[in-house]
């Protein structure tokens, strides 16, 4: 005869390892259930790594359509400069080029993974080339200067807060025209346009040899281009200061093309930018003492405004400064554009205030 206590051990013992089973069968279905993520995981990133494209290019189509678009901006800034200056003009004409240059570069930026896939260097030369020529760090940090100077002899406190005014309206402004430029990029959208709404990461890689149909045709344009210039500017005396400045402008262009590689060196702080910035700054205070108070040859007065509108509004930017402004931190934003404001301001008084307080200056002696 069975015993009721034996039978109920049997029992306990049968549950015990029908759990114990429960939890082996449970642990090894979370194994796989593991395995599986991991491999989903790993089936992932693979899946990543083959979205990534290459994209190829060479120097020397960068190069040439940095010279082309750089052209193209220093007469539209020019023609900007020279439509909105009048008497009694309800605003500094500077900021005409910059609201033009961010509008470009506000939607060059929200289409680049389309046009730099498409075309890398053309990419550059109109975002480095074109946006970076048609505005111009150097000249907003004059008419900045030539506020606070009181060259008008305004009342006394109006100078400082003309100034303050030029600095305020011209960032402000400038800040707005790139952000409406990326919504004017939501309407005329090439991501649409191509029906590609994926964005595979781009890998630019260099190619040394060989050369494309499309790189000697801009070849043949950009050496089009650069004799039309010298051209102009030997021959054709009306204007010359123009000619003058657009062969001066791509030099500048490709210099702070050159030191914006200096820029991947923080996230923080553009270094690259803002050392072209001040340089072209410094260089346009000294030639802006040159225009006032050196009595010059009619050649060597249209070599100077050339230099001045070509290489320093060229080596100068506000369109990538306000890129850059964007895509930090807060905090670090404001550091770097309130340094890049004042250091501005401390070089035009450095070179150019002390002239100008202690001699004043005289009738514009040289004129384009």
């Amino acid at each position: 005869m069975l015993d009721v206590g034996d039978s109920n051990d049997r029992d306990e013992s049968e549950v015990r390892s029908s759990h114990a089973h429960a939890a082996v069968t449970s642990g090894s279905n979370s194994i796989r259930e593991v395995e599986s993520v991991a491999r989903l995981n790993i089936e992932d990133e693979h899946h990543i790594e083959e979205e990534s494209i290459q994209v190829p290019y060479r120097f020397l189509s960068i190069f040439l359509w940095l010279i082309l678009c750089s052209v193209a901006g220093v007469l539209i800034r020019i023609g900007l400069l020279k439509l909105h200056t009048y008497r009694d003009a309800p605003i500094v004409p500077v900021i005409y080029p910059q609201i033009v240059g961010c509008v470009l570069i506000g939607w060059l930026n929200a289409n680049k993974h389309a046009i730099a896939k498409c075309y890398y260097p053309l990419f550059i030369g109109l975002a480095t080339g074109l946006c970076g020529s048609i505005t111009t760090f150097s000249g907003w940090s004059l008419s900045t200067f030539t506020a606070f100077a009181n060259l008008e002899t305004q009342a006394s406190g109006h100078s400082v807060l003309a100034g303050i005014a030029v600095i305020i309206v011209v960032l402000g402004m400038s800040i707005m025209a790139v952000m409406f430029g990326e919504q004017v990029a939501g309407v005329i959208s090439l991501e649409k346009a191509s029906g590609n709404s994926s964005q595979p990461k781009l890998n630019f890689v260099e190619q040394t040899q060989g050369r494309t149909a499309e790189c000697y045709l801009t070849l043949v344009l950009t050496t089009a281009v650069v004799i039309a210039a010298v051209l102009l500017s030997v021959f054709v005396v009306a204007h010359r200061g123009i000619w003058f400045a657009t062969l001066f402008g791509p030099p500048g262009t490709i210099l702070r093309f050159q030191l914006s590689k200096l820029n991947v060196r923080s996230m923080r702080f553009a270094y690259g930018t803002f050392i072209a910035n001040i340089l072209g700054t410094a260089l346009l205070a000294g030639l802006f003492l040159a225009r006032y108070n050196v009595p010059l040859h009619s050649t060597s007065c249209h070599i100077i405004i050339g230099f001045s509108d070509g290489f320093c509004g060229c080596l100068t930017t506000v369109s990538t400064f306000i890129i850059e402004l964007r895509s930090m931190p807060t905090r670090y934003a404001y550091i770097y554009g309130l340094t890049s404001i004042l250091f501005g301001q401390i070089v035009m008084v450095a070179i150019a205030g002390a002239y100008v307080w202690s001699q004043g200056v005289r009738d514009l002696t040289c004129t384009g």
